[in-house]
């Protein structure tokens, strides 16, 4: 019993360590949305991270 309760205790300290990671990842992504802007195909462009091109379509941002 007390070592499946220990295994139990462990997947979820493992589960919140994931939470935080992902927390923080929407944290920083939440910064980016300023930098986030719409290009003539109408797709997303993410300024800082595609060197001010689409990453889908690869248009130069307007």
């Amino acid at each position: 019993i007390i070592g499946k309760l220990k295994q139990e205790s462990e997947k979820k300290q493992a589960l919140i360590k994931n939470l935080r990671k992902q927390i923080n990842m929407l944290k920083n992504l939440s910064k980016d949305i300023d930098d986030i802007s719409l290009c003539k195909e109408g797709c997303f462009c993410m300024t800082k991270t595609i060197k001010g091109k689409c990453g889908k379509c690869g248009i130069q941002k307007c």
